[in-house]
């Protein structure tokens, strides 16, 4: 079965969703090693932020789901992370483009501009193995671009002919990570926090048509009937040219609550750090005896998840505590 995308009319002159595999969005932080060319960054837009508490629909995405009847996607944003789940049906397909955000604008390759985002990949499944049901388009002005694919041990990029062509092997399901796409003149690089993962060519994914044919287009989301996806995404952003911005980090330490909550049985927890830091987070009863430690040990910065599986426990009230160099915080979960 050929990769080839169905075309669906969207309101407001949308035009049309893909049929490949779940796309992302990312920001863009820096240079293209190897290269010799460099994108300085100077207009930074932050095209998603899920601590703002909404999702990807009330800041300026559009959503396509219910490709094949019934919609089986699960999506939902809680405690700063947003989650979109393709697995309980291969054959669904959804995800969210940007072509008429308001601040995605003319991507233009020759003056360069990168995306970036931070997620992480919690499952996927497939029934072809040169399908992932976690990817991202980025195109230009002039139709050129590059689409990205996310499995839980590999990044790749898919050729004009949706073959796979720069490959490598990399872990993207433990913890959340930023990563991003960088794109300048004829060619794209990936990279994941400070350490490039490849670069290769742009390619011309013109003919396929819609939404290949759609000029400044971003998409991410699972445009594939033969694989899904289960991905958490905290934070996409756009930057173009000008002058070198750092990535964005979370300013505090933070320490969230607990969801669900109240829990039975099984809830995550989830914590944000300035840097990285020597981390230890434990569970302690109302009587302050030590239930466990969940985590200890050094955390680079960002988002993290930590589950906590309460079988056997009594039904109550439980203190989570965080603590690093500089804070100590805290949390009451119900269970």
């Amino acid at each position: 079965m050929q990769h080839t995308p169905s075309i669906l009319s969207a309101r407001n002159h949308l035009l049309v969703i893909p049929v490949i595999g779940l796309f992302l969005l990312f920001v863009v932080t820096s240079v293209i090693s190897g290269q010799s060319h460099q994108i300085n960054q100077e207009e930074t837009w932050i095209l998603y932020d899920a601590s703002k508490g909404t999702n990807p629909d009330e800041q300026g995405w559009t959503y396509l789901s219910n490709f094949f009847g019934q919609s089986q996607v699960d999506r939902y944003t809680e405690n700063g992370v947003h989650r979109l789940n393709t697995m309980q049906n291969i054959a669904e397909m959804a995800g969210y483009f940007g072509t008429n955000h308001p601040d995605i604008g003319k991507l233009d390759r020759q003056q360069g501009f990168s995306l970036q985002l931070n997620l992480r990949i919690i499952d996927d499944v497939n029934t072809s193995e040169n399908r992932g049901g976690f990817s991202v388009i980025a195109l230009s002005n002039d139709l050129l671009g590059v689409e990205v694919v996310f499995r839980m041990d590999t990044i790749w990029v898919y050729t004009e002919s949706f073959d796979i062509a720069e490959l490598s092997g990399f872990d993207t399901a433990t913890g959340f990570r930023d990563y991003t796409i960088s794109v300048n003149n004829n060619n794209y690089e990936i990279s994941a926090g400070n350490e490039p993962v490849f670069t290769g060519p742009l390619r011309d994914y013109s003919g396929f048509g819609t939404p290949y044919n759609i000029p400044n287009f971003i998409f991410f989301g699972d445009n594939t009937s033969r694989s899904g996806a289960d991905i958490e995404i905290t934070r996409i952003t756009l930057q173009k040219a000008g002058e070198t911005v750092p990535p964005e980090i979370p300013e505090l330490t933070i320490l969230h609550q607990n969801y669900p909550n109240p829990f039975q049985k099984r809830t995550t927890i989830v914590f944000e750090l300035e840097s990285p830091n020597k981390v230890k987070l434990e569970v302690f009863d109302v009587m302050g005896r030590k239930i466990g430690t969940l985590a200890d040990g050094n955390y680079p910065a960002g988002v993290h998840l930590v589950p906590f599986e309460a079988y056997g426990l009594s039904p109550g009230l439980y203190l989570c505590r965080l603590t690093t160099d500089r804070h100590v915080l805290s949390k009451k979960m119900l269970l």
